[in-house]
């Protein structure tokens, strides 16, 4: 172990020499390992792959990494595209050594199966890489396509080989977690491609006989003799209703769903205002959500969503807007830039204008500090006229049905990873993006309703494009997308410090719990479980720990990948696992601070003891307050425990458990709550008699 120390040691040492110089290696690495003759001698990949391990050391920025390889991945394909184009017929009619006749047949039989896809698909294949773009180009290829998809495959494939090379850089443990989150996302991820796959096949499949349908059951209606008589009777009611939903003009039904959608959103824009500023259940969903994902915040993910979220900022879309007039005034698309004008400016300024109106603080989990007002989200408005605008524009310039929906399935992914975004970083209140989605949907219907105007007035005004203009725009495209992709990679803002609460002294314990809601916990929709069942003071946390394990209790780990794969080990194997995770809970809107076990010898996890504690902003005699609520776990139901109905047992337990050990000063029972019976988030029902224990600790 020495040897292979010391090897690894003086390797390093010469590395950390290179210096930048690094990032040159692996674009060239990259580029011969693509080109057709060399790439198949060159070891391109593992040179790559080593940089990879080398960033996760620290010695190169992976980010910095991915922006070096990509474009030269992409430079190897389409040389080797050109070679295909030019020579491609005649070295494979001549067999030459390094290309067969039977490459091109496999080339064929795989362009057959998987279309234009197969590009980024032959991409990450090992013996198909080299060659693939070789025999794309023999077989003619449209060069935006071509493009298009192995911009794709060569994002994908550097990826790949960075991101294998840094997480085995790094301990077994980094790389675990990260595979572990990645499979979870990927699980999502597959989960919403599989149901959009399958929505795609039934409709594509399916959708004219629905239309046909539909058409049928609409004239049968009409020629019915009884409607027939209606309408002979009401001739102008009848009358209104045919012009209001006619297609052959923009005033019949155009106009009338446009209008009726732009005032569902308004009213729906108001309802939502008004549940958050009465404080209504949104209001306390919001409150809940947001400590909810503060507790479960992790840096893996916080890194993503901040380079997610940069794409709904100031700098990344008016870099994009600009790109997009631009493309569309030299390609003759000229019809839509006042929509898209219309769409995000609407948007931006009626936003900045509710936000001064309204002033709604940003929440006080915010991860990093955000300039202005929370209410609406202007990333999500500004996410949803923008990049819901393209997503239009794109749907209506292409004919294939199914193309059409790939990417109606991409722009609201696109647009709901940066609502998301918002929300997990904890810059935004989950009913701040749906009120920016909202908004951001007003100005693209008004948007959406102008083009499709303008279509009917204006008919025949598509004019042809030339292919130099079509390789203009790819390229600026391509610049456009590098410079927002390097912006956000390197917004790394600076952490907000948790605020502590401010202490507030009280002489009378029942002051704690003069909002009637302070006396219960309840679920992330606010409504009522458990009451609160012991009321603990001690000087601080370090000291209400060290009382509660000498109790024989332990406090349970964090809920995360590790933790969860712990305890799935311990339940197979009726292991214990004395601080398995507990599901959180809350109270006055906040997540539990501490969870605390007791396991039962021989039972594994799924027989315990357990509850949950928050500390309060309040003191008593100069000591800190906590409230808890305890219950007893009877077993596992799916992965989830069930709770015994009888919780003040566990309450008289507990108290037991600390008076065993000498650790109570004094206590008291108050009649908190009314003796009820009732059901918790899981639909475990529980009884108690509604007294809590106040207790003094040593």
């Amino acid at each position: 172990m020495h040897i292979f120390d010391a090897i690894q040691h003086t390797v390093l040492a010469n590395i950390s020499h290179i210096g930048v110089w690094g990032y040159w290696i692996a674009s060239i690495a990259t580029l011969f390992e693509t080109v057709l003759i060399i790439g198949l001698f060159f070891p391109g990949s593992t040179i790559v792959l080593i940089l990879g391990a080398l960033g996760a050391a620290g010695y190169y920025d992976f980010w910095r990494l991915m922006a070096f390889v990509v474009p030269f991945a992409i430079l190897g394909d389409y040389i080797n595209y050109k070679l295909g184009k030019k020579y491609g017929n005649k070295w494979l009619i001549k067999e030459k050594w390094f290309l067969k006749q039977s490459y091109l047949a496999k080339g064929k039989k795989f362009f057959d199966s998987y279309g234009a896809k197969s590009l980024s698909i032959g991409r990450l294949i090992p013996g198909l890489k080299e060659t693939f773009p070789f025999i794309a180009g023999s077989m003619d290829t449209k060069i935006s396509k071509f493009l298009l998809w192995d911009t794709v495959g060569a994002i994908a494939w550097s990826f790949e080989f960075l991101g294998i090379g840094y997480l085995f850089g790094s301990s077994l443990n980094i790389a675990k977690a990260w595979l572990g989150r990645i499979s979870i996302v990927l699980a999502f991820i597959l989960f919403l491609f599989v149901f959009f796959q399958i929505f795609k096949i039934l409709f594509t499949k399916y959708g004219k006989d629905i239309v046909h349908l539909q058409k049928s059951i609409w004239n049968s209606i009409k020629n019915n003799p009884d409607i027939q008589k209606i309408y002979s009777k009401h001739p102008k009611l009848f009358s209104l209703i045919s012009s209001r939903l006619t297609t052959k003009t923009f005033y019949g039904l155009p106009l009338t769903l446009i209008s009726s959608v732009l005032l569902y959103l308004l009213f729906l824009f108001f309802e939502v205002t008004f549940e958050i500023f009465n404080k209504g259940v949104l209001y306390k969903f919001d409150l809940m959500l947001a400590n909810l994902i503060y507790y479960f915040r992790n840096q893996t993910t916080i890194k993503l969503m901040l380079f997610i979220t940069m794409f709904g900022n100031k700098i990344t879309i008016l870099t994009l807007i600009s790109t997009v007039t631009i493309i569309f005034f030299i390609n003759n698309k000229r019809k839509y830039i006042l929509p898209l004008f219309i769409s995000t400016i609407g948007s931006t300024v009626t936003t900045w204008l509710i936000k001064l109106l309204l002033q709604r603080p940003r929440p006080y989990e915010a991860y990093y500090h955000a300039v202005g007002f929370s209410f609406p989200s202007g990333h999500a408005t500004i996410a949803l006229a923008f990049y819901g605008f393209l997503t239009y524009f794109a749907i209506s310039e292409i004919k294939s049905i199914r193309l059409k929906l790939n990417l109606l399935f991409i722009g609201v992914i696109v647009i709901l990873l940066i609502g998301t975004s918002r929300i997990y970083l904890d810059v935004h209140y989950f009913s701040d993006v749906c009120a920016g989605y909202i908004a951001g949907a007003f100005w693209l219907t008004l948007a959406l309703g102008f083009s499709v105007y303008t279509k009917y007035s204006k008919p025949n005004m598509q004019k042809h494009t030339s292919k130099n203009m079509v390789y203009i725009s790819y390229f600026i495209v391509f610049l456009s997308l590098l410079f927002v992709t390097i912006v956000a990679l390197k917004f790394n803002p600076k952490p907000i410090k948790p605020r502590p609460c401010k202490s507030r002294q009280i002489n009378n314990i029942c002051n704690l719990f003069k909002n009637e809601n302070m006396k219960y916990t309840t679920t992330i929709l606010g409504r009522r479980q458990e009451p609160i069942n012991l009321i603990l003071i001690a000087k601080n946390d370090k000291s209400l720990k060290k009382d509660i394990k000498s109790a024989g209790w332990h406090f349970a780990d964090k809920l995360s990948l590790t933790s969860i794969e712990k305890s799935i080990n311990a339940l197979i194997f009726n292991k214990p696992y004395q601080n398995a995770p507990i599901s959180p809970d809350f109270w006055n809107y906040r997540v539990n601070d501490f969870g605390i076990e007791k396991l039962i010898k021989g039972y594994g996890i799924s027989l315990r003891h357990h509850g949950r504690i928050w500390k309060t902003c309040y003191k008593i005699d100069n000591k800190n307050i906590y409230v808890a609520s305890v219950s007893f776990d009877t077993r596992l139901k799916w992965i989830i425990h069930k709770i015994s109905p009888n919780i003040d047992k566990e309450r008289e337990y507990f108290l037991k458990s600390l008076l065993s050990k000498h650790l109570v000063k004094k206590y008291k029972a108050i009649q908190l709550v009314k003796p009820f019976v009732g059901y918790n988030f899981y639909g475990d029902s529980f009884f108690t008699d509604g007294k809590a224990y106040v207790i003094w600790l040593k």
